[in-house]
């Protein structure tokens, strides 16, 4: 019996073109990341923005930088 290996870029493919569909990691990752800081600066009464602006401040309407050190 022959093995045959297929690889990873053959498997995220689309359907269309004879792969599986699934999802490249880093690429979607990044778009996710993308999609949460757009986000923090348009959606200010949103749950993350207000967990970092408690936990780091704001000033002038905008996420501090830094803030306090270390975790409790």
């Amino acid at each position: 019996m022959k093995i045959s290996w297929i690889s990873w870029n053959d498997v995220c493919l689309g359907k269309e073109y004879g792969g599986l569909g699934i999802r490249q990691m880093r690429e979607f990752k990044t778009a996710l990341l993308g999609k949460w800081c757009w986000r923090l600066l348009v959606v200010r009464d949103g749950l993350w923005y207000r967990v970092l602006a408690a936990r780091y401040g704001e000033v002038a309407g905008r996420l501090a930088v830094g803030g306090r050190n270390g975790s409790r």
